[in-house]
């Protein structure tokens, strides 16, 4: 003769009436609750993400400069202890050289906002002592190129970086004339 005992507690009733029948589920509050706890969550996370993404980028580019300084001071080492020059005048208009000056004699050459490649970066004196066109540009720039006319362009800029054209001066006669670099 075989028992079966029918234990049942007051949660092993299904929705449906049928003794024994025990379904797992949701209420529509308790769905509700959790989603709340999640938008809670995300909202207390995700502003230290973007503060954390920020800091990397600022950690970035710090690092870049960097980098920079370590090319200027290989170059001033090989270079008698001077600085790269930044000799390169432009004329406002065309965006080009000014008249007597060569590209040649500067630490980077070109207009940042107007350059499209990197073409300027690698003819730079201090490419050569990192051969990196990434460390030229600040990954948080998100500044794009523009024409001479002042149009933006759809494309990042190629460089992020400028130098003041007082660093290592140019070179002025006794009677204050600038002269071209020679």
């Amino acid at each position: 003769m075989s028992h079966h005992a029918n234990i049942q507690g007051p949660n092993l009733r299904s929705s449906n009436g049928k003794d024994g029948v025990q379904r797992f589920a949701f209420t529509l509050i308790e769905l509700l609750v959790v989603i709340a706890i999640i938008a809670i969550l995300a909202a207390l996370l995700l502003p230290g993400l973007s503060k954390a993404k920020a800091q990397a980028l600022n950690v970035a580019c710090l690092n870049n400069l960097k980098q920079l300084q370590v090319c200027c001071h290989l170059y001033a080492l090989d270079h008698n202890d001077t600085l790269p020059p930044n000799n390169f005048v432009y004329d406002i208009n065309s965006g080009g050289p000014s008249i007597g000056f060569s590209s040649n004699v500067t630490w980077c050459p070109g207009v940042t906002r107007y350059d499209t490649t990197p073409a300027n970066i690698q003819s730079g004196l201090l490419f050569p002592y990192n051969s990196s066109v990434a460390i030229y540009h600040c990954p948080a720039d998100r500044s794009t190129v523009e024409t001479i006319d002042g149009t933006k362009l759809p494309m990042l800029r190629t460089r992020s970086y400028n130098m003041s054209q007082s660093i290592n001066g140019l070179p002025i006669a006794p009677d204050g004339v600038i002269l071209p670099p020679s």
